[in-house]
C-alpha cells in the first residue's frame, strides 16, 4: 500500500488516499473546527479503483481536546439510505 498524504499550513492532515498494487484504492479527507484544529469530520470514498463502501465519522467536543460525541455513518448503498451506526459518550469528572 502506498499513502498519500496531504496536509494544509498548520499541519493538519487534509486528506489520505492509497493504492494498492498500483490501483487506486480509497480517500479519506479530513475536516477541522475552531483554533485548536479538532478533527470535525472524516469522510471514506474509492478512488477510482477497487470498490470502497462510502462512510463517515463526525465529531463534537465538550472542550478543546476533549471529544463529547462521534457518530459513525456508512451508506446502506441505495439512494437516500440512512446510516449504520451511531454512538455518543460523556465525561465525568472525578474528584481527588
Amino acid at each position: 500500500m502506498l499513502p498519500l498524504p496531504t496536509y494544509d499550513a498548520d499541519g493538519d492532515r487534509t486528506q489520505l488516499a492509497a493504492s494498492i498494487g498500483g490501483t487506486n484504492d480509497f480517500v479519506n479527507n479530513y475536516a477541522y473546527i475552531g483554533i485548536d484544529d479538532q478533527m470535525s469530520q472524516v469522510t471514506q470514498s474509492g478512488n477510482g479503483g477497487d470498490a470502497v463502501a462510502a462512510k463517515s465519522a463526525a465529531f463534537t467536543y465538550l472542550c478543546p481536546g476533549q471529544v463529547g460525541g462521534a457518530d459513525f455513518v456508512r451508506p446502506l448503498g441505495e439512494p437516500g439510505s440512512k446510516g449504520v451506526g451511531r454512538f455518543s459518550f460523556s465525561h465525568k469528572s472525578m474528584a481527588a
